[in-house]
């Protein structure tokens, strides 16, 4: 399957096979001031009780609050900034100021040339196991 666009951008279409599964999935750009979403997937619109038109081109930093620890957002910007992966738990909150304990990962999508033009995040809620 082919995932890239012509212009190297991730296309937006993958985004239904994630629509599928509970965690919320979202896309964001690399290449742009903030690292905004692109795409966002079924479940972390239900997770986070945002629409997709709420997300889009907003940055995941709306999704910090109060007890959201600031090193560990430290560590996701900086993943970011160097184009690398980031695996932890973060206190994250929902439209609504409800918090949860989310897993997130980052994971940086690089274009033909190598050059990272793209994030894929992954969240679940792991308030459960963590009780």
């Amino acid at each position: 399957m082919k995932t890239m666009l012509k212009n190297n951008l991730f296309d937006p279409s993958i985004v239904k096979f994630y629509d599928q599964i509970a965690d919320g999935v979202v896309i964001c750009d690399a290449q742009q001031t903030g690292y905004p979403i692109v795409c966002a997937s079924d479940g972390f619109c239900r997770l986070n009780g945002y629409t997709r038109e709420e997300v889009l081109h907003q940055s995941c930093v709306l999704l910090q609050g109060e007890a959201t620890d600031t090193q560990t957002m430290q560590q996701i910007l900086d993943s970011f900034e160097h184009k690398i992966s980031f695996r932890g738990k973060i206190i994250s909150y929902r439209k609504d100021g409800s918090s949860f304990l989310s897993l997130l990962r980052v994971e940086p999508i690089r274009d033909d040339d190598g050059e990272v033009i793209q994030f894929l995040v992954c969240q679940t809620d792991s308030s459960d196991f963590f009780e």
